[in-house]
């Protein structure tokens, strides 16, 4: 495997869904993969829906806007994760085309490491990092069957500075004018190139990056909602609060009261 790609799983969950009602629109800076169990489910990607049934996948490619939601009646099971395979600072799914549902037959292999993911996240260590990565990159196998050059999509290898900066000082203060000049271009066409490549203005990219490493920390530390702020880069608690809430539709206080609670 090409030593400069590394695999970074971000989270998952593999949780019941009763309610009809659709999740509010979402959007990733990493690969989004979901599995429905036992029912049928309609995704929302741009205009277009798709219906996913029992067993399939659905892959989303970071920086996407989408919705879910059931299609039958009756308590399912649904089990997703976030995850990225990041080369000279991008995602390398970017540069490929995928069908945004893939086979049963896809699913089926796909289930079972995504199951490994999440159970090897709840660990620590040396081993359980090879573990990881060893895991990532054997799902990656099983992806890539389904790839096909994408012409249209780059990683802009302009920008992989600038987001191999942002993955290594991500809770600090980052000036998108310093971004720019890491790249050699001028603010404004560096803010263009950026959210081509990623689908993301720089900000909403840092601020996602932030929100996922707070959820990290809600989720498995004791540590205050201001110390979890200050350690994430934000500025103070209020407007921590108020992108978390934007972001998540949740209060951090009530996110992690449901960690505790599963």
């Amino acid at each position: 495997m090409n030593p400069r790609m590394s695999f970074f799983f971000r989270g998952g969950k593999e949780e019941p869904r009763s309610s009809m009602n659709p999740w509010p629109l979402l959007k990733y800076p990493w690969v989004h993969i979901e599995i429905p169990v036992g029912g049928e489910w309609d995704v929302t990607i741009h205009d277009a829906t798709l219906r996913v049934h029992d067993g399939e996948m659905l892959i989303i490619k970071p920086g996407v806007m989408h919705r879910l939601r059931k299609a039958t009646d009756g308590t399912m099971t649904t089990l997703y994760a976030l995850m990225s395979w990041m080369r000279r600072g991008s995602d390398v799914i970017t540069s490929y085309r995928f069908p945004s549902v893939l086979p049963e037959e896809t699913g089926m292999k796909v289930l079972p490491i995504l199951r490994k993911l999440i159970a090897n996240a709840q660990q620590q260590g040396l081993a359980f990092s090879a573990r990881e990565q060893e895991l990532g990159f054997t799902l990656l196998e099983v992806l890539s069957v389904h790839a096909s050059a994408d012409d249209e999509s780059s990683d802009e290898p302009r920008i992989a500075s600038a987001l191999d900066h942002i993955d290594m000082y991500w809770n600090t203060t980052i000036r998108r004018e310093t971004l720019a000049q890491m790249t050699g271009l001028s603010p404004s066409r560096f803010h263009s190139v950026f959210q081509k490549a990623t689908g993301f203005a720089p900000l909403e990219y840092i601020t996602a990056i932030r929100l996922q490493h707070a959820c990290d920390m809600l989720a498995s530390t004791k540590r205050s909602i201001g110390d979890i702020a200050s350690a994430c880069g934000f500025t103070s608690v209020y407007y921590f609060s108020r992108c978390f809430s934007s972001h998540k539709k949740i209060t951090p206080s009530a996110y992690r009261e449901g960690q505790r609670e599963e």
